[in-house]
């Protein structure tokens, strides 16, 4: 089911044009597998963290890897671009340990 979060459906927030159709079901679907107050799977996180860092980029292509860290210990995460229709699309968000 496609819009359950805030940033998709009829009330799209205006930064979801930066997000690929497939991210969109994906967290979709991760939303509404959860209970409330679980696990964010753009943010790989439960808390917000207080900063981010970003620790490389890797172009390979239509297609680049953002390796990312936060203010948390410990805590990395890599966002993946896809080039379409001449701007980049985030297609997903790899938490540690599923890059």
């Amino acid at each position: 089911m496609r819009g359950t979060w805030s940033c998709v459906g009829d009330e799209a927030g205006p930064w979801s044009e930066y997000l690929a159709e497939s991210f969109i079901n994906k967290v979709d679907d991760v939303l509404l597998s959860s209970s409330p107050g679980g696990f964010d799977p753009i943010l790989c996180a439960q808390d917000v963290p207080q900063s981010y860092s970003l620790d490389g980029v890797v172009q390979e292509g239509d297609h680049a890897r953002v390796n990312m860290s936060s203010s948390f210990l410990d805590h990395a995460f890599t966002v993946v671009l896809q080039h379409a229709d001449q701007r980049w699309l985030i297609s997903d968000v790899l938490c540690e340990g599923s890059q």
